[in-house]
Formats: structure tokens, C-alpha cells, sequence
């Protein structure tokens, strides 16, 4: 398998199956997928070498984490060069409490997805990070409820 050839429906079902469930045995995801233990690894193996499982995490419920209140925050960023923009991703990338950013198009130039306590911890990410230099406005959404949440990409 190189990195541009498409994956086999062997290497497809392994991949839905740990996505549904990496907590099952290897035996599990073997007779999931019709294949043998031994070669059910080989192939695991192979397809984390490849890139294509990036890593192996458990799913925390947030509302019973020590951050439960997500916050869902549009940053638009002033008219500056890329130092700037390097200098606003390398700050939330140290951030903790932003779990998710990503880059969009459109009238925004990111989109962040915030972990906090409550509110006054929010106010204080905001003032750490979001008044820096660069940002030029940003808009925060609190979540209510989580209607859907899924991690699985489709193979």
C-alpha cells in the first residue's frame, strides 16, 4: 500500500470497526472483518505506518469533564501578513482551552471550538488570547446541547 493507493475493502473494514470501537480486542476487530488475528495486525500496523489512523484516543463526555460549557468562537483577523497569523496559531496551539481550530473560508478567518468551566473562564481565554494583537473581531456561541457529535470518517 503507498500513500495515494486506495485501500483495499480489508483495509476499509478495519478502518469502520476501530472507528466505531478501538476498545474492542484485536480478536473483535479481526472476526469483524473476516480476517485472522495475525494478519488483522499486520494491517493495523501498516495503516497507522501509512498515516491513515493517526492516533488512538478515548472520547471524553465533556459535561463531566473539569471544562463542561463549550463555546463555538468565529475569529476574524485584521488585514496582516502571515508573521501575524503564525503568531495567532502558535498562541492556540498553546492554549488548552481550545481543543479545535480550524482554518475556513468565507468571511472568518477561523473557527474555534473552546472548553471552559464557565463564563468568567471564558472572559479570561478571551482576554489571553483573543485581544492580542491580529484579531481584529471575533463572536462567541455558548452550546446548549450537543445534537450530534461523531468522530467517524467515512472509508
Amino acid at each position: 500500500m503507498t500513500t495515494d493507493e486506495p485501500l483495499d475493502r480489508a483495509d476499509r473494514a478495519l478502518m469502520n470497526s476501530l472507528q466505531a470501537d478501538a476498545d474492542q480486542s484485536l480478536q473483535e476487530v479481526a472476526d469483524a472483518c473476516g480476517l485472522s488475528t495475525a494478519t488483522a495486525h499486520r494491517r493495523i500496523k501498516r495503516l497507522k505506518a501509512k498515516g491513515y489512523i493517526s492516533r488512538t484516543v478515548a472520547l471524553a463526555d465533556p459535561k463531566r469533564s473539569a471544562a463542561p460549557q463549550t463555546a463555538i468562537t468565529e475569529v476574524k483577523m485584521g488585514h496582516l501578513g502571515e508573521p501575524a497569523r503564525a503568531a495567532f496559531r502558535k498562541a492556540v496551539a498553546e492554549t488548552p482551552e481550545v481543543v479545535q481550530c480550524w482554518g475556513v473560508t468565507g468571511e472568518i478567518d477561523y473557527v474555534l471550538v473552546l472548553q471552559l468551566r464557565d463564563v468568567a473562564h471564558y472572559e479570561e481565554v478571551v482576554n489571553g488570547l483573543l485581544n492580542a494583537t491580529g484579531v481584529s473581531t471575533f463572536r462567541s456561541y455558548f452550546v446548549l446541547r450537543r445534537v450530534k457529535f461523531e468522530t467517524a470518517l467515512p472509508f
